[in-house]
């Protein structure tokens, strides 16, 4: 007999926008300064655009940020300039740490709330779920923005894992109401590898008309939606 899940999430989702570099292209980001709009990467782009589609108007929602890799492209720059013996450049480094995203959103915004960076491989999703349920069980009236995106991860760097096959940002608003969406972990893996996690999760969200089952690093999410 397979043993219970020992936790499950159940969380609000008001509003969603999601952004897919393939098909949708650069976005435009009207409400970001010509001069800091063109030094942000592809990544940074889609992240900003999605966050502001559900942002309510003098809105001060929390902000959840999830990545399995962050800005993989420029990390890998990096070192290929340190392989070369050339410098790195500061600026490039500040925008490829893991919390440059969210950083950015607050200085751009003017955002100073709480605000939180989540890293958990292929189980990304879920946990920056779990956390926004941590900081909606502290204060429901307060809503939480998760913003989960990735690049395409580089040819050049050779993995067996099952990796991000193209570029993508996803943000989904979250409030204190009743649960619309409820998640629970599934004991053993039982469903084949997908690259593209997060797009093959939208896609159903769009539609749910019934559970859907997604691998993770250890065992498998069963989503179901009210």
């Amino acid at each position: 007999m397979t043993p219970p899940p020992a936790w499950s999430l159940a969380v609000r989702v008001d509003a969603s926008a999601c952004w897919c570099a393939h098909r949708d292209g650069k976005p435009a980001l009207g409400f970001v300064p010509a001069m800091a709009r063109r030094r942000l990467s592809a990544l940074a782009r889609g992240c900003l655009h999605v966050a502001q589609q559900v942002q309510d108007e003098g809105d001060r929602a929390r902000l959840i940020f999830g990545s399995r890799h962050g800005e993989i492209a420029k990390t890998l720059g990096m070192l290929q300039e340190i392989a070369a013996g050339e410098p790195i450049s500061p600026a490039a480094f500040s925008h490829s740490v893991h919390n440059a995203i969210p950083g950015l959103w607050s200085i751009l915004t003017g955002f100073t709330g709480e605000c939180s960076a989540v890293a958990a491989g292929m189980d990304t999703l879920p946990m920056a779920l779990l956390e926004a349920q941590g900081m909606l069980h502290d204060d429901p009236s307060t809503p939480v923005v998760v913003v989960i995106a990735d690049e395409a991860f580089p040819e050049m760097l050779h993995s067996e894992a099952v990796e991000p096959g193209e570029g993508y940002a996803l943000a989904l608003r979250l409030s204190g109401g009743a649960p619309n969406l409820q998640l629970q972990p599934r004991s053993a893996a039982q469903v084949a590898a997908d690259p593209d996690l997060v797009l093959s999760w939208w896609s159903w969200w769009l539609q749910r008309h019934k559970a859907l089952v997604l691998p993770g690093e250890r065992h498998d999410w069963l989503w179901n939606a009210a």
